[in-house]
């Protein structure tokens, strides 16, 4: 009887455990989901802006706006050449796709490609606060990690520029690695420790930022996840496979592209002390973000030195404070660790491109920083005095970041404001005057082109891009003379430069001299890596001569290499129609249209020839949807009416 009766009170007190347990579960849950609601909520506020923006013509058309490859969406062609070729100095085949599945989707609906960026941030600020509540066990300091990470305005490069979605996609794949190493830590079941390993090989094929994820995997064992076993420097051995591999690929794709500086033209002294400076600059723009600019301009091996021995002292303070305090807040050694070793394939010890530092670089690094000073304050603040301060200084700067994010995503609605951003908070920024003249040809202010040009080659006589730019403008405005002295500029210092033989043949072909301008394409041919725009110019040389045999001929070869270009397919239609081969231009429109459905000029084409072989039904059908398309083009309203009256008069 006793027995029985010890056996229903430990029942009871079991059911009111197992209730308890239930209880304080969904206690749990409740505040995870107003975690997540509450980032969602914010970000979207914050970023609200970037609703209204549009293509970036910096990088973007790289990327998307003018990459066939990745305009025609999801294709088997596409998917090829996304894993088999280098574009942009860098191989990242899945941001390709990324990019590729939103044309697919949103086609070039600027906003679409917005909200998938959107998107990918809110997701990688969820997964930090489920990373870090779980591993720590801190709800608050882990939801405040969060919103940082979401709010931050330095972020704001990351998320509003189309071309970066390689920095959130590597991020988002970089978290769900280290959220299955976590896994494999508590449990040691190899299949988390292959999930680790392919989100790892993921990561670095959107962007190969986290090369350095064994070391800060190493980092995250010391604090806050505390393994000491035997085992935790092993595991990380093969994670050095895809690391070293992606890394030597990324490297030839960049020294392929001529994108890589030379100890010659940049030595190593100035590379160390603009680091030291990019750090010291990222460390302010942490605390007080201001003076954004989309580039700031690398100043070569005029470095200052001072502030760089300042900042390597700071640095070297932090880092003795870290290991002083190590037993008792081992997040601040950790925090800066991740911080500096995060930020070290993009510091410029390998210069890649012409800035000191960007904005973008701080996606991953901050991570870092962010939980040593959340954790320090946490730990610091354990009279109710001081946290009641700190807790409202904490509301204060999440309520000041945000603003100012939301200000600085206005600043990307266009690349006008941007660029005069840049110009207003950098010194002698030389590229982007370059691309305030490239917005300022495009809409046919060729004298307003030529003021920027020029400032920027006052800053910088040597920097090709300008120069050629200038030359583009100088054809356009029929100075001819001129535009040569400016290729042949370049062609001096830089006498492998394709782009400068192509517009010398362009002047030539301009000027009816043939024979030059075939001379001058062939030079080209000669130091090209990739021919296509050499074929191009073959082409148009060849037709304007009236060779359309030859011009065909090259056109052809154009689209071996392009096949997914619809203004290509176009081109070549063109020369077939000249040499009455119709039914072949008919295929070719075709395809244009299938891979540009808005292309008014070819459905033009198709009617037009539709009509002549007397196919007037299919004939109506497309010039109809090019006059929907183009109702004010002369060419397409002469077609229709053409067309209507051949109708008329057969029926």
């Amino acid at each position: 009887m006793k027995m029985f009766k010890a056996f229903n009170k430990f029942k009871k007190k079991l059911i009111i455990f197992r209730e308890q347990n239930i209880q304080m579960q969904m206690k749990t849950n409740k505040k995870k989901w107003f975690g997540i609601v509450l980032i969602v909520l914010l970000t979207i506020i914050s970023y609200a802006p970037i609703f209204e923006a549009d293509f970036i013509e910096f990088d973007d058309r790289l990327y998307v706006t003018k990459n066939d490859w990745v305009r025609a969406g999801i294709t088997w062609e596409g998917t090829i050449w996304a894993f088999s070729k280098f574009h942009s100095a860098n191989w990242h085949p899945l941001t390709w796709l990324s990019h590729m599945m939103d044309c697919e989707i949103y086609g070039m609906n600027a906003v679409g490609h917005h909200i998938s960026n959107l998107i990918l941030h809110i997701m990688n600020s969820i997964l930090l606060f489920m990373l870090f509540s779980q591993v720590t066990g801190f709800f608050n300091r882990s939801l405040v990690l969060a919103l940082l990470f979401a709010l931050h305005p330095l972020h704001v490069e990351s998320v509003a520029w189309i071309a970066e979605r390689k920095d959130m996609l590597s991020t988002f794949f970089g978290l769900l690695c280290i959220l299955s190493y976590y896994q494999y830590t508590q449990t040691f079941q190899k299949k988390h420790y292959y999930l680790c390993f392919s989100f790892l090989g993921l990561s670095l094929m959107s962007k190969p930022m986290l090369v350095t994820m064994p070391f800060l995997l190493v980092i995250l064992d010391f604090w806050p996840i505390h393994r000491k076993d035997d085992f935790r420097f092993r595991d990380k051995y093969l994670f050095f496979v895809p690391v070293v591999g992606v890394s030597l690929i990324t490297f030839l794709a960049q020294y392929l592209d001529k994108a890589v500086n030379p100890l010659s033209s940049l030595a190593l002294i100035a590379r160390l002390l603009n680091a030291l400076n990019a750090i010291g600059g990222y460390l302010i723009k942490t605390v007080w973000p201001t003076n954004f600019s989309v580039l700031y301009p690398h100043p070569g091996n005029s470095v200052h030195t001072w502030p760089a021995v300042f900042w390597f002292v700071v640095l070297i303070i932090l880092i003795l404070f870290g290991v002083y305090r190590v037993k008792h807040m081992p997040y601040i050694l950790t925090g800066l660790m991740w911080f500096l070793i995060s930020l070290l394939p993009v510091i410029g010890i390998v210069q890649v491109g012409a800035q000191a530092m960007a904005d973008r670089y701080m996606y991953i690094p901050h991570i870092g920083l962010f939980w040593a000073i959340i954790w320090f304050f946490a730990d610091f603040s354990k009279k109710k005095t001081w946290q009641y301060i700190i807790k409202t200084a904490l509301i204060i700067f999440l309520i000041i970041f945000a603003s100012k994010t939301y200000f600085q995503a206005k600043v990307w609605k266009n690349p006008e404001t941007l660029f005069l951003q840049a110009i207003e908070n950098t010194k002698n920024n030389y590229l982007i005057y370059n691309n305030l003249g490239v917005l300022a040809y495009e809409k046919k202010s060729h004298e307003q082109a030529l003021t920027y040009f020029d400032h920027g080659l006052a800053i910088r006589p040597h920097f090709s891009e300008c120069r050629l730019n200038k030359a583009k403008c100088l054809i356009m405005m029929k100075r001819f003379d001129q535009a040569k002295k400016a290729y042949e500029t370049v062609i001096s210092y830089d006498e492998k430069n394709t782009e400068a033989y192509l517009g010398l043949a362009e002047i030539n072909r301009r000027q009816k001299k043939y024979h030059q301008a075939l001379k001058q394409c062939e030079k080209a041919l000669e130091f090209s890596i990739q021919p296509e725009k050499t074929y191009l110019k073959i082409a148009n040389v060849f037709e304007q001569s009236g060779d359309y045999q030859s011009s065909a001929y090259y056109y052809k070869k154009l689209l071996e290499i392009t096949p997914l270009s619809p203004i290509n397919h176009y081109e070549y239609a063109r020369i077939l129609i000249k040499m009455n081969q119709h039914e072949k231009a008919i295929s070719h429109l075709i395809r244009s249209i299938s891979l540009k459905p808005s292309f008014a000029s070819a459905y033009n084409n198709l009617g037009a020839l539709y009509a002549e072989i007397n196919q007037l039904d299919k004939a109506y059908a497309y010039i109809s949807m090019a006059f929907k398309l183009a109702p004010d083009s002369e060419n397409v309203i002469k077609n229709y009416k053409i067309i209507n009256e051949k109708m008329r008069v057969a029926d």
